[in-house]
């Protein structure tokens, strides 16, 4: 597993309550854990809690695969949502983390 992660990680944001972290192989990307919380049938979380916890599941990510910084996609289309996963990584000293827009 060493050498797949070695090739590079990608986190991707496919909605406030999902996230998912992959590594990118030669020719192949395979996903390696998810985040997922249901509003619906777990309990209700507002967009800060939920920032946290996918801030949190990447945490755990960085310790497992041993990375220096992690620039996570995010397919939302808040962009209130980016600024808020940044602004608690920054308040949590959490530098090496970074959301940016998916380009589509």
């Amino acid at each position: 597993m060493g050498v797949l992660c070695s090739r590079g990680r990608l986190g991707h944001v496919s909605s406030a309550t999902a996230g998912s972290f992959w590594a990118l192989g030669e020719k192949d990307v395979y996903k390696l854990a998810e985040y997922y919380h249901s509003n619906k049938n777990m309990r209700y979380k507002e967009s800060k809690e939920l920032a946290s916890d996918l801030i949190k599941f990447y945490e755990e990510m960085k310790e497992r695969y041993r990375f220096d910084s992690l620039d996570i996609s995010v397919d939302n289309a808040d962009p209130g949502f980016i600024s808020q996963i940044n602004t608690l990584a920054r308040e949590q000293g959490k530098y090496w983390l970074s959301a940016v827009a998916c380009s589509k």
